[in-house]
């Protein structure tokens, strides 16, 4: 399919499918007066970027006893191919509702993330209590 546009394609998917919506961070070294490297701190890069959320099975909570949540979360986030995604970002994502009201938010850390011709993911593992 030489010469045919997938960003068309990625375009159609990201007006039906993003419905929820993500915030990225990136973790930056600033320099101090002597040239030196200085404090690491993260440093938003995007907001409220059109995303789509999709979960996979949750860490196995202990089944004999009642109060014991899930651990671990792992969560794939799917965008369009035009955001700087990197290992090791900060993703907050934000499952959204039909009006757009945020439900819940889900913070981690991005592993490396996968692109095809039209979209792009990334595995998230949130991790709780």
């Amino acid at each position: 399919m030489a010469g045919y546009n997938f960003g068309r394609i990625g375009d159609a998917l990201s007006r039906v499918m993003d419905t929820d919506k993500m915030d990225i961070c990136r973790r930056v070294e600033t320099e101090n007066p002597d040239g030196s490297t200085g404090e690491t701190t993260e440093a938003p890069l995007y907001s409220d970027v059109p995303c789509h959320i999709s979960f996979h099975a949750p860490d196995a909570a202990d089944s004999g006893v009642a109060d014991t949540a899930t651990v671990a979360q792992s969560i794939t986030v799917h965008c369009p191919l035009g955001i700087d995604l990197r290992n090791a970002d900060t993703i907050h994502a934000h499952k959204c509702d039909a009006d757009g009201n945020i439900l819940e938010t889900y913070s981690g850390y991005a592993g490396f993330h996968a692109a095809d011709q039209a979209r792009q993911s990334v595995q998230l593992t949130v991790k709780r209590g």
